[in-house]
């Protein structure tokens, strides 16, 4: 076993296709996860047999960003191994917390063998047609995201969600270059929320939305999700989706009175917790 040298990253992407067991973060793409640190193991003939990466791209909580195994090996022993390594990395780098989530059940069975436990469920709803209920707010005023909008997002969400929800700078710059939907929401010229939005397989999906903790009431988030369907229904696709937490109340609300329904798909958000470092 040793770390991902820039040597061998060609070998690991080609490895992440290829094999049936195979996890990349959805907040990322090949190239970009693999710029985060990673481990992998090779069989005594030399053949790649699992990669394992991990980073701490939420302060303080780390994240699994992409992992495959060959479908030959023992998964169990192997991936201890990989996720052993890591984890002593991610304790001395000031982690507090290892987080993973995604809808990989060979990959989720594995890792609560390893510690892992549910911290909540993130649950999906659909929305077909239909009139848009409420417009929000018309002190809102609703504009395109700019590259320098990176650093606010990252700050609202600092305000807005627990760190394991958090999406730093450079997965906002990211996001706002890739996307064709990101709305910065300011009232009186100060930014106080932003919903991002994308096109997948001819159907709508709202990815984010966040209002500042201080700024929720005032109508803010029904201007923001009013404005992302309004969009998507000009580019003529459906259904709209999106993901909110199980537990998640205030939001599942929003969503519902907006002819929002609950689709059959239920993902846990497993954490485990890190030692200090030694």
């Amino acid at each position: 076993m040793k770390a991902v040298e820039e040597r061998d990253k060609p070998a690991v992407a080609a490895f992440l296709r290829s094999s049936i067991w195979s996890f990349i973060h959805a907040d990322y793409d090949e190239a970009s996860a693999l710029q985060w640190p990673g481990y992998l193991a090779r069989n005594r003939a030399g053949r790649l047999v699992g990669v394992l990466g991990c980073g701490l791209d939420r302060p303080p909580v780390a994240s699994v960003l992409y992992a495959a195994l060959d479908s030959w090996e023992q998964p169990g022993p192997l991936f201890h191994r990989l996720l052993t390594a890591h984890e002593a990395d991610l304790s001395r780098a000031g982690a507090q917390e290892l987080v993973f989530i995604g809808y990989v059940p060979w990959l989720v069975r594995i890792l609560r063998r390893q510690g892992f436990t549910t911290r909540t469920t993130i649950i999906s709803y659909a929305r077909w047609d239909g009139p848009i209920p409420d417009a929000g707010s018309a002190q809102v005023r609703l504009r395109p995201a700019a590259p320098e909008d990176a650093e606010t997002a990252a700050g609202i969400d600092i305000q807005a969600f627990e760190p394991m929800w958090r999406y730093p700078p450079a997965l906002h710059a990211a996001m706002i270059a890739r996307l064709p939907y990101y709305r910065i929401a300011e009232w009186e010229g100060l930014p106080v929320g932003y919903a991002s939005g994308d096109i997948v397989l001819g159907q709508g999906q709202i990815i984010r939305l966040a209002v500042r903790p201080a700024w929720q009431g005032r109508g803010i988030g029904r201007r923001l999700l009013a404005d992302a369907l309004e969009f998507f229904a000009q580019q003529g696709v459906r259904p709209v989706t999106l993901n909110t937490q199980a537990d998640n109340l205030r939001s599942r609300r929003l969503y519902e009175a907006f002819g929002f329904e609950r689709v059959n798909v239920e993902v846990p958000a497993l954490v485990k917790p890190l030692p200090p470092a030694l």
